[in-house]
């Protein structure tokens, strides 16, 4: 079996090529910085563009398609390039299987951000309100679509709030920086709900999808079993941390942020598919990682 990952120097997409031990893999995708570039002669460090991914010269039986923004904020201040980097290039993507003689099975890493403020205990719409959400759906739409029409086999996973060693952005990094500089404010009103999920147990299941010969969903959410508003995960965060400050919040709601997003975990029990890292055990590993870095 041949294995390519886009976005491979991602945090999910270089964690997805650390993790499989497989010797016919490949991975494409341009890395922002020397620091977390893959050094390997399996990885090109080029955009993804359907010149670079025929120069390859690589025909694979699965595609694990991790490239694209992975930022509401980014999506907001650089609406454009958020387009590109979803939709454009999933379409890149796309064409690059038509260009394949067998059939092709792709895994798509979507995002929770889908469902916008409709994602609750009492049920999920696709009402995204921020331009990553969009631009998300957009990318599941076009390879629904067109999955039938070139032959290939689809899962897309909606990953919910994915944290762990390696992440550089969102609350958790963001709370880490803003401790070390005491600092005690946040955005919103910490009654915003997420569900979390540790990296490594995300890459589980990705690898999980690659293998399993019989697909029983084509869209599945992912996520852990930790489900909590941002005060509590903050809490959790300061306790490790030993910072004894009040947490403060100033009850703007950035846009694109949603009140809530509560995963429901009836696929992936169905499947089989049990999270192996609770949340405390993972901020714990975090943190430590966090402390050691240089900045």
């Amino acid at each position: 079996m041949k294995i390519l990952i886009t976005g491979v120097h991602g945090f999910i997409g270089k964690k997805v090529f650390d993790q499989i031990k497989y010797k016919d893999i490949r991975g494409i995708g341009r890395a922002k910085s020397k620091n977390v570039r893959i050094k390997s002669k399996k990885v090109s460090n080029k955009n993804i563009t359907i010149k670079n991914l025929l120069k390859l010269n690589f025909s694979p039986d699965v595609i694990i398609h991790c490239a694209g923004s992975s930022s509401v904020g980014f999506s907001i201040e650089n609406p454009y390039l958020d387009y590109v980097k979803n939709v454009q290039t999933t379409k890149i993507i796309l064409d690059f299987i038509k260009k394949q003689k067998k059939k092709i099975r792709l895994i798509f890493l979507s995002s929770a951000a889908v469902y916008g403020n409709s994602c609750s205990f009492y049920g999920k719409k696709l009402r995204p309100i921020s331009i990553y959400g969009k631009n998300k759906l957009k990318s599941e739409k076009i390879l629904i679509k067109n999955s039938s029409r070139y032959n290939y086999k689809l899962i897309i996973l909606r990953v919910f709030s994915v944290y762990g060693i390696g992440l550089r952005k969102q609350l958790l990094w963001d709370a880490c920086n803003k401790i070390k500089r005491n600092n005690n404010q946040f955005y919103g009103s910490g009654k915003e709900v997420r569900s979390w999920i540790n990296i490594n147990d995300l890459v589980k299941y990705i690898i999980y999808f690659i293998f399993v010969k019989n697909i029983k969903y084509k869209i599945i959410d992912i996520s852990g079993n930790d489900t909590l508003n941002n005060y509590e995960f903050l809490k959790k965060v300061f306790k490790i941390f030993n910072f004894k400050k009040t947490i403060s919040f100033n009850n703007i709601i950035k846009i694109g942020d949603p009140k809530r997003q509560i995963f429901n975990n009836k696929k992936v029990k169905s499947l089989k598919l049990k999270p192996k890292i609770n949340l405390n055990t993972g901020l714990v590993e975090y943190i430590k990682w966090f402390k050691k870095l240089k900045i």
